[in-house]
């Protein structure tokens, strides 16, 4: 990967592609996606270019087999992989020849690169000040919290309510508050501190004890080894890491859709994912 390489997180590589996190993590987990084109450190980073790729793997699934599809994807990764834009890249022929297939990819490249140029609005629309709602992150300009825009949009309220509700916005700003909630999801809440009245008394230990028994556990179920994606903490016997099905049940996906896909996962084992994450937040490789 070229040094000066443009990156997204997994979501906002999601957001680009036009498919869902889990998605993004099942191709790199199943080495779909090829090496050069994925940064490990403080979370997975995708090349922005691979964006492409991803969108065609899954776009075109129903008229290609999968060894159409991983054929293309080796045949495009060589002239993908370097640091040169997506607008740049267009100015090229996609087309990729083999036998009596012909596949074009530059539809895939040119609706990338649409989507992230308006990845890129919706970024530079957002600013968050410790002077403005104590680093809310707000719409440039105004004071109000992109992610109140975006859940209002999400629950499907009129348009034209919202718009009233907030006359500093424009209609345009209201999609890209939209797409900046998907591409970059609020953490959660932090918990609230619930201090036990003044002339309480401790009568038992028995939750904290239950806790700590699950924190056990979790650490038992994980394992950091540095030919293992480079010591990033996955579950044990397989390259999954333990915080990205954390970060998924933080965005709202379902034990369920999880397990759907990572059939080598169990829902006990993404519930362990969440109690582990909650005790060692992202921070390297260590156990």
């Amino acid at each position: 990967m070229a040094p000066n390489a443009e990156l997204l997180t997994a979501s906002e590589a999601a957001v680009v592609a036009a498919v869902s996190v889990r998605d993004i993590h099942r191709l790199i987990d199943e080495s779909i996606l090829p090496d050069s084109f994925v940064g490990e450190g403080k979370g997975r980073h995708i090349l922005a270019a691979a964006c492409s790729l991803i969108a065609f793997y899954f776009e075109s699934g129903k008229r290609l087999t999968a060894e159409e599809r991983l054929w293309t994807i080796k045949n495009a990764e060589p002239r993908l992989c370097g640091d040169r834009t997506l607008p740049a890249l267009l100015k090229e022929d996609w087309t990729f020849r083999h036998e009596f297939l012909t596949i074009d990819l530059r539809p895939f490249l040119r609706r990338t690169s649409e989507r992230l140029a308006r990845l890129k609005q919706a970024r530079a629309m957002v600013v968050s000040s410790p002077e403005v709602l104590s680093g809310t992150p707000v719409i440039r300009g105004t004071r109000v919290p992109v992610y109140d825009v975006a859940a209002s949009v999400a629950a499907g309220i009129p348009r034209d309510r919202i718009l009233a509700g907030y006359p500093s916005l424009k209609p345009d700003q209201l999609d890209l508050a939209a797409l900046y909630a998907e591409a970059v999801p609020p953490r959660g809440r932090p918990r609230i501190r619930r201090e036990p009245p003044r002339d309480a008394s401790v009568i038992t230990e028995r939750r904290a004890g239950a806790r700590l028994n699950q924190l056990t556990t979790a650490r038992r179920a994980v394992s950091s080894l540095p030919q293992v994606l480079g010591g990033t903490v996955v579950f044990k016997g397989t390259r999954i890491p333990v915080h990205d099905i954390a970060d998924m049940l933080a965005n709202g996906d379902t034990p369920d859709a999880i397990v759907r896909a990572y059939p080598r996962l169990d829902k006990e084992r993404v519930r362990l994912a969440r109690i582990y994450a909650a005790a060692y937040p992202r921070r390297g490789g260590r156990v």
